[in-house]
Parts: structure tokens; C-alpha cells; sequence
């Protein structure tokens, strides 16, 4: 992940619209490393939900305007195992972006 991605503090704080709920996608390779984990006892035979879950908390505490988002890289470690783990996952507000955001799961 890049230098830019995006913080916390610089995030909208606003509440959404009455009604809408935060839509969880993953794309096809995030999808693909679900599956290499779905035998890590931590994850009790259901990664997906593990980390929607995580993905979910995260919104509605730090991003609480978000209807989408979008899980790009499952729990992995940054560069040389020195950054905690984390899940990389782009956040929308219906069809505006609101940048990608390292969901710490720790």
C-alpha cells in the first residue's frame, strides 16, 4: 500500500442517511487468499465473516458515512512483518470514493 492511503483523521464524520447500510464486497484476489486461510484456527471455519466483521466495526466507529466497501487484501502483515496486521479495504459513500484504509485487526 502507498504512502497515500488514507488516515483516519482526515476521514468525513458525518452519519449517513437514515437507512443505509454499509455493503460488504471482495474482490477476486482477496477472495482467493480467503480460501489459503480458511483453515487458521482463529478464523473458526468462517474467514469471510472474520474479516466483514473487522471491516464492519471499523466503519461504523471511523467512516460512518461509508455504504460500500470493498476488501482488497485479506489480514496480512506490512512490508517485512515490521507493520501490524491489517486488512486493505476501499470505502464509498454511494458512488464517491472515499479512499483505501488499512483496518488494523488488533
Amino acid at each position: 500500500m502507498s504512502s497515500s492511503t488514507n488516515t483516519v483523521p482526515d476521514a468525513p464524520q458525518s452519519a449517513p442517511a437514515s437507512g443505509q447500510t454499509l455493503t460488504v464486497e471482495w474482490t477476486a484476489p482477496a477472495k482467493a487468499e480467503a480460501v489459503h486461510m480458511k483453515d487458521e484456527p482463529r478464523f473458526r471455519g468462517d474467514v469471510e465473516g472474520w474479516h466483514e466483521t473487522k471491516v464492519r466495526a471499523y466503519a461504523r466507529t471511523k467512516l460512518p458515512i461509508a455504504t460500500r466497501a470493498r476488501i482488497r487484501k485479506c489480514a496480512h502483515r506490512g512490508i517485512n512483518g515490521t507493520e501490524p496486521e491489517h486488512i486493505t479495504v476501499s470505502f464509498k459513500q454511494l458512488s464517491r470514493d472515499l479512499g483505501a484504509y488499512l483496518v488494523y485487526t488488533e
